[in-house]
């Protein structure tokens, strides 16, 4: 058997708490279907659980960049629904740092 090693020779050492580290990702995609088109939901990541919430607004799937996040130029409430997306994404972001301060 191999000899144990103390962790540390000074006996007034405390143990430190490791904070569990949360990971967390927001992205905006397309989801369910209504006719040809699709609506557009925030995918929220939280340690690998999701959870999906609607802004209410359906585009044509060629008019949403998938990667980006966002609608396309050629869907005409572009404006709109990229607002929406934008607002519920800031909307969780200020939740999640409100809920551990201490991640950046």
């Amino acid at each position: 058997m191999k000899n144990a090693t103390p962790l540390s020779s000074d006996a007034t050492t405390t143990p430190k708490i490791r904070q569990k580290e949360v990971s967390t990702s927001i992205k905006a995609i397309l989801r369910s279907q209504k006719g040809e088109t699709k609506g557009v939901y925030i995918r929220l990541i939280i340690n690998r659980e999701y959870e999906y919430f609607s802004t209410g607004y359906f585009v044509l799937p060629e008019d949403f960049h998938r990667k980006e996040g966002y609608v396309k130029k050629s869907d005409p409430n572009k404006e709109a629904i990229n607002s929406a997306i934008i607002d519920l994404k800031k909307e969780m972001n200020d939740v999640l740092y409100n809920l551990n301060p201490h991640c950046s």
